[in-house]
């Protein structure tokens, strides 16, 4: 309801008012968060680039940037178990029938160095 409304204001701006630019400046950018992200830190990090998070339960993806664009986020455990079970495939196809822009966002963990790692040794680590 408030995206409709703030949708509202911007079609009946005035142009004698500074147009649709000086309404769009004044209108906050809004990122669609599922509510299961809000254990991420990246909703805090929408934040803090001020921009709003909007808590609501997504059937696809994680986070919706445009009725175009959505992310399904990834940290590397995840992704690995994920790719392992077939999960990733499922949901990929999930948000290419409903998006014209899915995006696949990986996120390393900055405390842990990154390095490649052979399947041989993937399949050693398990679940």
């Amino acid at each position: 309801d408030n995206l409709e409304e703030r949708r509202k204001e911007v079609e009946h701006a005035s142009t004698r008012r500074g147009g649709l630019r000086g309404v769009l400046d004044q209108l906050k950018k809004i990122v669609v968060v599922d509510m299961r992200e809000l254990r991420s830190s990246l909703p805090f990090e929408i934040y803090l680039q001020g921009l709003e998070a909007v808590p609501v339960t997504i059937g696809v993806g994680d986070y919706v940037l445009s009725r175009d664009i959505c992310i399904e986020r990834k940290a590397i455990p995840d992704l690995i178990q994920s790719l392992a079970s077939g999960r990733l495939y499922t949901q990929a196809e999930h948000m290419c029938s409903a998006y014209p822009e899915p995006t696949l966002l990986v996120e390393f963990d900055p405390a842990r160095q990154f390095t490649m790692v052979s399947k041989e040794a993937l399949a050693h680590t398990g679940p």
